[in-house]
């Protein structure tokens, strides 16, 4: 007799536990289609590119590892402490999202300046020194803030139901240890940002 071969059927308890982290990941795309449509449309974002992309190729075309550094750090750190902040939060549910947002909005105005102004060029700008870096960099922003969002619902439910005995010391461990990793994945964008800046800041003038 043939076994019956299993179907994988797809519903939404197959699905639910990866909803949180998609819904946050389109969040974020959402964010960098506003940056690409609105950075050539509103004056003052078009100038606040210019300057941005001006100080960080001035940064990593001087090649000197500390102020490439503190860019990489300053670019990436703020948001994941900002976000560990809001795990702690009872706010932090609704706020989480917006933070994922501004960051997508950021690197599509400089990414939607670099398209329309300097055409192939910025493109390959984005490809070789932006997108790698800003690939890790979100992936590790994305997992803490479904962390970020399942901690703050958990703080948020005991001060709804305060008669509720839980005891979060544990949910707090797992989510610090999750945030801890989360942040290997910070360092490795800085890093990985440094090695394709050195590798390829050359090839470009702005």
């Amino acid at each position: 007799m043939q076994r019956k071969k299993k179907l994988i059927t797809l519903n939404f308890k197959t699905l639910k536990p990866y909803l949180p982290f998609s819904l946050l990941a389109l969040t974020f795309v959402l964010g960098v289609l506003f940056g690409n449509l609105f950075v050539c449309k509103v004056d003052s974002l078009y100038l606040l590119s210019v300057d941005k992309l001006e100080n960080l190729y001035s940064v990593k075309s001087s090649l000197n590892f500390l102020p490439m550094l503190k860019e990489s750090l300053l670019s990436v750190l703020p948001f994941y402490i900002l976000l560990f902040i809001c795990g702690t939060s009872v706010v932090g549910t609704a706020i989480t999202p917006f933070i994922i947002l501004y960051n997508g909005f950021s690197y599509g105005l400089i990414s939607g300046y670099l398209y329309s102004t300097y055409k192939l060029e910025g493109i390959m700008f984005s490809a070789l020194i932006l997108l790698p870096t800003t690939i890790i960099a979100v992936f590790g922003l994305l997992l803490l803030a479904k962390e970020s969002i399942y901690f703050s619902y958990q703080i948020a439910g005991i001060c709804i139901k305060s008669n509720r005995p839980i005891n979060l010391y544990s949910d707090f461990k797992r989510f610090c240890a999750n945030s801890g990793l989360t942040l290997i994945l910070a360092l490795i964008s800085i890093l990985f940002d440094l090695a394709m800046s050195a590798l390829f800041i050359g090839y470009f003038n702005f």
